[in-house]
């Protein structure tokens, strides 16, 4: 298959998923997904009235990504797709690694560029996440300082 043709359904398969991951229309939705050959991030908000709904995304729409970045060229692998659905239309933006800030570091910066996507498009609305449940565990950095030591 084209490779054209075959992203441009990719994408659209995107948002088909997103819709049924909603339950509805997925109006003012947006997918921010950074992909490299370690892995994927991907998170999917929703806008609300007063706050921006942060959505798992499910492994439909990870397959989806996947099979979007592994169909790039070598040449032309990006990595930052920004997917927004508006008026019941899909924009895909797609950042490559040569564009990032090369005086920034990658595993810090992957949080603040979602960050700075989701403000473009949402302001000051706050993002609400969900909750992780009962058996959810929260960690400090206190915690994690033994896997430094066994490095070591």
């Amino acid at each position: 298959m084209n490779p054209d043709i075959e992203m441009g359904e990719i994408l659209n398969g995107i948002g088909q998923e997103i819709a049924e991951l909603l339950g509805h229309q997925p109006d003012d939705t947006f997918l921010y997904a950074e992909v490299d050959d370690e892995g994927y991030e991907i998170s999917i908000f929703a806008e609300g009235d007063k706050a921006v709904l942060y959505h798992f995304p499910n492994r439909k729409i990870f397959e989806l990504v996947q099979r979007l970045w592994e169909i790039a060229d070598d040449d032309k692998k990006w990595s930052v797709l920004e997917y927004e659905i508006a008026d019941g239309e899909f924009d895909a933006s797609f950042t490559f690694y040569d564009q990032f800030d090369p005086n920034q570091n990658d595993d810090d910066d992957e949080e603040d560029r979602c960050d700075q996507a989701i403000r473009k498009r949402f302001g000051d609305k706050p993002v609400i996440y969900p909750d992780l449940g009962p058996d959810a565990v929260s960690l400090t950095l206190e915690d994690l300082e033994h896997l430094e030591d066994e490095e070591d």
